[in-house]
């Protein structure tokens, strides 16, 4: 072979490797945005959850205690319709009703996030019902604190226990109208069983069905059809704390999935 073919063929032998190293380069390349882009996914996705997990655990622990604070609150409040309504006690008691307005107005602000992805209106419709009972119920406090004020004034007495009945009552034929809502959306979504949504769902239309009854003058209705919505919100919070939301259709769980199927 002469001196101008063996050029040419060192030449052509030079482009191919050049060729071949620019593809492996490529490829590499390639490989190592595609591994980054699943580690930033991954990782995003693990966040979400960790994040998602601590805001169904707090509003757990908010469930329990709204629970703990109004029924503590109403028991301690309740001296001051009495004639021994002087002492700390239904002071006391006053400020954990108050105490309890912050809690359940927390509940509805941590709840828009999660029934916001599945249904806006829910969202919006479930806040809406616990600021209103939040603003309630401690309109009901403030009537028990003045009363307390107002002991040995039969009229005025009597015109503030009839104002913290009303606001209680209202304020719980609005949760119980929204917590229907609620239910329904955790339905839909699969966010917690069938059967916990079910239950959830008619105990809380029982519940504001015996609210209104009371503001209508049927004494005792509102006590007796609270029973179901109250055993539901404890087992709700322990649900949340013990097991969270979504354990059977997360959204996490199904972005994760289709990560891992890249």
């Amino acid at each position: 072979m002469s001196a101008p073919e063996d050029t040419m063929s060192e030449h052509r032998t030079s482009v191919t490797d050049s060729a071949v190293t620019d593809s492996a380069v490529t490829d590499s390349a390639v490989t190592d945005s595609a591994v980054t882009d699943s580690a930033v996914t991954g990782s995003a996705v693990t966040g979400s959850a960790a994040t998602g997990r601590r805001t169904t655990t707090t509003i757990g622990v908010l469930f329990l205690s709204a629970f703990a604070l109004y029924g503590a609150g109403s028991l301690l409040a309740a001296g001051t319709t009495s004639t021994a309504g002087a002492g700390g006690a239904p002071a006391a008691g006053v400020v954990l009703i108050l105490v309890n307005s912050l809690a359940v107005l927390a509940i509805g602000i941590l709840f828009v996030p999660v029934l916001a992805r599945r249904s806006p209106a829910a969202a919006t419709a479930y806040l809406a019902a616990r600021i209103v009972e939040a603003v309630l119920l401690a309109v009901g406090g403030a009537a028990l604190w003045a009363l307390a004020a107002a002991q040995g004034d039969p009229l005025v007495g009597g015109v503030l226990v009839a104002l913290n009945d009303a606001a209680y009552a209202l304020g719980m034929a609005t949760l119980g109208a929204g917590s229907v809502v609620l239910c329904v959306t955790l339905l839909r979504a699969a966010l917690v069983p069938r059967g916990v949504a079910l239950w959830g769902a008619v105990g809380y239309t029982l519940f504001a069905l015996g609210s209104v009854l009371e503001l209508l003058g049927i004494t005792g209705a509102g006590l007796v059809l609270a029973a179901p919505a109250g055993l539901f919100e404890v087992f709700l919070g322990i649900w949340l704390i013990a097991v969270g939301l979504g354990r059977r259709g997360a959204d996490t769980t199904a972005v994760a999935m289709s990560t891992k199927d890249r």
